[in-house]
């Protein structure tokens, strides 16, 4: 994929097929053409290889079943689908090209939906089939490192307990291997909670149970729970906690939240040191800060901090062992709170995180449940953005796959917030945008775009699009966004 667009290389001979297949999609793709089929393996070589492959069957020279049988030797573009574009209606042809490789077939002479119809299909199993490899390197990295992470206090409490059970002992030595072994098996009871939350998060029954309520009294809960770790690394804390009326928040999960936070800090700050914590309303909106006197983090590993496994170069100042997951888990929680996090240099040295709620009050500023409808060819855009703002209190009122359907459910449901994107077979983002100005032209049109082109931004937004937002952001960002753009729209119409 080449700026946001998909590459298609299309393998053909005669002049006015490839005439009409390319007016049909340079408008939303990038086109290669080959002539005969040695012209098309060679273009096939490209980096990064084309998303898809149109290829004719009957060319001069080498046909299109030895150039697909080729395409899928070779390891560069062996998962690159092929679609025969051809005359020839045998079965057994049919049964040739499946077997040498093919995905589909698209029949001479061809109707233009129809070839639009299996380009979308083709390309969109393609990206499903792309982010479920990456979804299983992930995994495989995910288990590797967690057998990893098993493996020491595993072979720990093995090892102790059988020398506990075989070998003649003095008190003091039993009861040093009996304290290591319960370290160890501390160690492996966090792993494994760490390793369900994560999994819970990441298999979509991550639900909240959240409450209005006072986060700097939470704080003061789990602040008398971390005491004895407190006391006993010998560390001061200096608090300063003001009331947070208008939080928001899911109490046991938010507890989770400030536990990391505070075994962090701890982890951290050398002994007789001091970690500094902070609440109240900033902005009309609840926050709590903690800071430490640590190493603090290096500007260049911040990109890494709240990503799974992540162990930084900064180390502990007690020798105390960490998952590298809880950093992540709480990203993940306070995303689902439609919250964030932040990290920069504290005052004295160390680390300062800065956690933002959303209020109650800004909740109200927006209307109870707004409804939004997303429009979008991707699956699973559309089933990821629909389950964060569901998640954010937002009423779904539908979902469409094209612009077509898009225009018919904004026409019957009229949502409050159209989430719109822009690279769609016709009528694509820009043409909608238009036409639901044109039904209402007050509409809160939110356009998602791969393109980073500058021009594109300006005319949409020109055309009346209330906001211009990229697909690569996360969806907590374009929650906090779009949330925010809802706000304002409220206050003008009031």
């Amino acid at each position: 994929m080449v700026n946001g667009k998909s590459t298609i290389l299309i393998i053909e001979d005669e002049k006015s097929n490839i005439d009409v297949l390319v007016g049909l999609l340079r408008e939303h793709y990038k086109i290669i053409v080959a002539r005969d089929g040695e012209q098309g393996l060679i273009r096939a070589q490209a980096e990064p290889p084309p998303d898809l492959i149109l290829l004719d069957i009957i060319m001069p020279g080498m046909d299109g079943f030895e150039v697909c049988q080729r395409l899928k030797e070779q390891p560069h573009t062996r998962e690159v689908p092929v679609v025969f574009i051809t005359g020839m209606n045998e079965i057994r042809d049919e049964t040739r090209g499946f077997e040498v490789g093919a995905v589909d077939f698209i029949r001479k002479p061809f109707s233009p939906s129809v070839v639009l119809a299996r380009v979308v299909t083709q390309l969109s199993l393609q990206q499903q089939r792309s982010r479920l490899q990456k979804l299983n390197d992930v995994k495989n990295r995910f288990l590797g490192m967690t057998a990893h992470d098993l493996r020491g206090p595993i072979g720990s409490i093995h090892g102790l307990s059988e020398m506990l059970l075989n070998m003649p002992m003095s008190d003091s030595q039993r009861e040093k291997f009996l304290s290591t072994i319960f370290k160890a098996s501390g160690q492996l009871l966090t792993l494994v909670d760490d390793l369900l939350d994560v999994s819970v998060i990441e298999s979509g029954s991550f639900d909240l149970n959240d409450k209005p309520g006072d986060l700097s009294m939470l704080v003061r809960e789990r602040l008398e729970l971390a005491q004895l770790a407190i006391e006993k690394k010998e560390v001061t804390v200096a608090s300063h906690l003001e009331e947070t009326p208008n939080a928001h928040f899911d109490h046991e999960r938010m507890a989770q939240v400030l536990d990391n936070l505070i075994s962090n800090a701890l982890k951290f700050t050398p002994t007789g040191s001091t970690i500094s914590l902070r609440s109240g309303m900033r902005d009309q909106q609840p926050f709590f800060q903690i800071s430490d006197q640590g190493p603090g983090i290096k500007q260049e590993e911040r990109g890494k901090l709240f990503l799974d496994f992540q162990k930084l170069s900064a180390q502990p100042t007690d020798n105390e062992k960490s998952t590298g997951l809880g950093l992540a888990i709480v990203k993940r929680i306070v995303d689902a709170h439609g919250g964030r996090i932040e990290v920069e240099d504290g005052s004295h040295g160390g680390a300062l995180f800065t956690l933002y709620l959303p209020s109650i009050a800004s909740r109200n500023d927006v209307a109870e449940k707004p409804t939004i409808l997303v429009v979008d060819d991707e699956f699973s855009l559309r089933l990821m953005l629909s389950k964060a703002f569901q998640q954010a209190g937002f009423t779904m009122v539908g979902e469409a796959e094209d612009g077509l359907q898009g225009l018919r459910l904004f026409k019957e449901r009229r949502p409050d917030i159209t989430l719109l994107d822009l690279d769609m077979p016709p009528p694509n983002g820009q043409e909608c945008l238009q036409q639901i100005l044109q039904i209402d032209p007050h509409a809160c049109v939110v356009i998602l775009s791969s393109t980073q082109d500058a021009g594109v931004e300006a005319d949409c937004l020109h055309q009346g699009a209330a906001m211009f937002l990229s697909k690569e952001r996360p969806y907590s960002e374009i929650h906090e966004s779009v949330l925010g753009l809802w706000s304002a729209f409220i206050k003008a119409r009031a």
